[in-house]
């Protein structure tokens, strides 16, 4: 579908659906070397290259696993196999969640007075967007929700069918082609990739670089 024509259809949209990670909100930055010496405290001790992407490989993946930071904090108390105080765990707990926490990104809150209904469909578990207060509004949907991921076809559906939407009145806005954007089109829904570094050369799709754009296509 050209552009020209997904501009006239613009005004029929009554959903939006929105990645999360690097599209609403953004994963804090972490001092590595400040981080593992922190981790010490907890009788955490990293000692190579190796093991920290060990550990940090083993720390992302658990953002699909469990539900809450205190799951978080117990499973990854398990993994490095120490063993504290409950006292130390919850001092563990909260410094986790401050380092690990999202951060909405500051265009986000152009999103928030937009008439459309609101969704987002994530890879990351519900405690993450639940998180930021100010994505209270949006309707939230994971794999446990939905029994689907991105890219599969099936997840974008299931939401359709959640939201009571056809797909030529829905846009969905992500940050990954593969994981987002072609998903979407491919069942007929509008995509809109957000590429704030300005990296994706493909001109067949609608770009913006902040979500301060959205709203000219809406």
């Amino acid at each position: 579908m050209s552009l020209g024509r997904l501009l006239k259809k613009s005004a029929m949209y009554k959903l939006i659906i929105f990645d999360f990670s690097k599209t609403l909100a953004y994963p804090g930055k972490t001092d590595l070397k400040g981080f593992f010496n922190r981790m010490k405290d907890y009788g955490i001790d990293i000692k190579d290259e190796k093991q920290v992407q060990q550990f940090l490989d083993r720390v992302f993946s658990l953002f699909s696993e469990v539900d809450s930071w205190a799951e978080f904090t117990d499973k990854v108390v398990e993994f490095s196999a120490v063993d504290i105080s409950k006292e130390k765990k919850g001092e563990l707990g909260k410094y986790l969640q401050k380092k690990f926490s999202f951060k909405l990104y500051d265009d986000a809150k152009e999103t928030f007075n937009l008439p459309q209904k609101k969704a987002i469909l994530t890879l990351a578990n519900r405690f993450l967007v639940e998180g930021i207060k100010e994505l209270s509004h949006f309707d939230i949907f994971t794999e446990r929700e939905i029994q689907f991921k991105k890219p599969d076809k099936r997840a974008f559906a299931e939401v359709l069918k959640k939201m009571k939407a056809i797909p030529g009145e829905v846009v969905m806005v992500g940050d990954s082609l593969e994981k987002d954007i072609m998903p979407a089109i491919s069942l007929g829904i509008t995509g809109i990739l957000i590429d704030r570094e300005g990296k994706v050369s493909d001109n067949s799709i609608i770009k913006i670089s902040s979500l301060k754009e959205l709203k000219r296509y809406l």
